[in-house]
């Protein structure tokens, strides 16, 4: 028998009864997380875990699986990303996002539920309800459960990952390149204006 998914705010959290039965995924918001503890990690957190390395409150052991991954709700795409200056300035801008990394942490997540043949409910939860719409969505269409929720708002960025880890990796490798060898970069900025310039000038020429 399949588990029951459910998508849930985290401000419900609380409502839940603690069993061995149940699982919680929980989609934090960066602003969630003590500045000290951010910086005491001293790299983008995945989750808090991470720091909480080996420590597990008498809550959580009440759960049959319980943990978090720190990932905003941000919306990026291939274009956002090349359009950045550098890697650097797409790593500020966007600092906070959702990645491959979030991603293959979710799927760990999975593997460590479907362990269990306790647990039988699995509730997601985020603030607004998009990114956890995601996580569930994924998770019932690759075990093969009907799909149960409102997915019409679930997050692009999640479900595009989720999917796929490596989606936004050429995209980022450019970037890469752009920050190593910017003169280069410049030279293909230029093609790229001259060609442009070419053709809406053949465009114009070709409607006279």
């Amino acid at each position: 028998m399949g588990k029951e998914v459910k998508v849930i705010n985290c401000k419900d959290i609380n409502g839940i009864k603690p069993s061995v039965r149940t699982a919680v995924i929980i989609i934090l918001d960066n602003i969630d997380i003590p500045a000290n503890l951010a910086r005491a990690h001293g790299e983008r957190l995945i989750s808090t875990d991470d720091v909480y390395v080996g420590e597990s409150s008498t809550f959580w052991k009440r759960y049959g699986f319980f943990a978090d991954i720190v990932a905003d709700d941000i919306t990026y795409n291939e274009k956002d990303i090349q359009n950045q200056a550098s890697l650097e300035d797409f790593n500020f801008m966007y600092s906070y996002r959702f990645s491959k990394e979030h991603a293959h942490r979710i799927y760990e997540y999975f593997d460590q539920i479907d362990a269990s043949p306790l647990i039988d409910t699995i509730y997601i939860a985020s603030q607004s309800g998009k990114r956890a719409a995601a996580v569930a969505k994924f998770y019932q269409l690759t075990h093969g459960l009907p799909l149960v929720g409102d997915y019409r708002h679930a997050s692009s960025v999640f479900t595009k990952l989720l999917d796929n880890p490596l989606a936004f990796d050429r995209a980022i490798a450019t970037l890469k390149f752009k920050s190593k060898h910017p003169f280069i970069s410049k030279i293909q900025n230029l093609c790229r204006k001259v060609l442009t310039t070419s053709n809406t000038t053949q465009t114009v020429l070709a409607h006279r």
